[in-house]
């Protein structure tokens, strides 16, 4: 009979051995890694560069024309006016116009940069600016009346324009055969275009 006392003893020693045992287990059973309400980690990859396209050819000036096919392209000139047409824009070509005569001095003289002939009288703004000769021949490139080619436009007073003047002696709408500016064809018209025969604008 003593031994069922020393025998639940033993029963219950061994029973919460285990039961310290199973605590100890338990506590070191790790919990979720992850804390609630916390941001998730980024990613540390460096971004990538963002590809340039490669169909995108140089423009210098930015103006929105290529350079390979920009007629100034150091000079922003989207228009890409010509006036010479010598593929040169007038943005950067010297003499717009071509007429000789630099686009700075036409600006200075008060004659058109963009016009070869300002005044219209089919001698051109560098013969008349360099050759002031007087009444006989013209002298003004801002003048139309210095100029006697009234009758075929070729740079040239010939006996046509003569003849034209006389034509139109006395007419009451003289137009541009009206060469002193009194409105009418007199004489005086008359003789202003013999003095300039035999003018040849083209040749000066």
């Amino acid at each position: 009979m003593r031994r069922l006392p020393m025998l639940l003893a033993v029963v219950t020693a061994l029973g919460l051995g285990l039961l310290a045992i199973a605590g100890q287990t338990s506590a070191g059973v790790p919990k979720d890694p992850t804390p609630t309400g916390q941001p998730k980690a980024t990613s540390t990859e460096a971004p990538k560069d963002t590809p340039v396209p490669t169909d995108v050819k140089p423009d210098q000036d930015a103006d929105g024309v290529p350079d390979d096919k920009d007629n100034c392209p150091a000079v922003a000139n989207s228009g890409q006016e010509d006036t010479d047409k010598d593929k040169i824009g007038d943005a950067c070509d010297d003499d717009s116009d071509a007429d000789g005569l630099p686009d700075k001095d036409e600006k200075d003289n008060g004659t058109n940069p963009k016009d070869g002939d300002t005044d219209g009288d089919h001698c051109g703004d560098y013969p008349e600016h360099k050759h002031a000769l007087g009444d006989k021949v013209a002298s003004d490139p801002k003048n139309p009346l210095d100029f006697d080619d009234v009758a075929n436009n070729d740079s040239k007073v010939r006996v046509g324009d003569i003849i034209a003047e006389v034509q139109n002696f006395n007419d009451p709408e003289p137009g541009v055969y009206d060469r002193t500016g009194d409105q009418a064809v007199t004489v005086s018209d008359i003789l202003h275009t013999v003095q300039q025969f035999p003018a040849d604008c083209s040749a000066w």
